[in-house]
């Protein structure tokens, strides 16, 4: 697991993320003013999940465990949902890379950890 810690407070971030494979992943954050919320689109290899809301959460890519060897957890300081352009550059939210290929097991480590889950 690593930290993704090249985020801003731009309302816009595009970023590759490479992974202990060799292989990558895009991740794109954005700031919707109006709702005060952060969104994400995410895109491996031939699978994509785009308008996704950020939320706090052990693994926001839960929902396709069994499509793709990574997730993402996010974590806040004071356990809110991220809301404002800011809580990157301050630190607030921070989003961590879980990373399950090669040898890593991270996603696994989250399974049995938070949702008791025999992986």
């Amino acid at each position: 697991m690593f930290q993704i810690d090249s985020l801003t407070d731009d309302a816009t971030q595009a970023m590759e993320i490479r992974l202990s494979d060799g292989t990558s992943f895009t991740l794109t954050l954005y700031y919707k003013p109006t709702i005060q919320r952060w969104m994400f689109d995410c895109s491996y290899l031939n699978w994509s999940a785009n308008g996704q809301g950020l939320c706090v959460h052990p693994n926001i890519l839960r929902n396709w465990l069994n499509i793709i060897p990574f997730g993402l957890a996010i974590t806040s300081s004071d356990k809110a949902d991220p809301f404002n352009l800011e809580d990157f550059l301050n630190g607030r939210i921070s989003i961590y890379v879980l990373d399950n290929t090669a040898d890593n097991n991270d996603v696994d480590q989250v399974e049995q950890q938070i949702f008791g889950k025999v992986v």
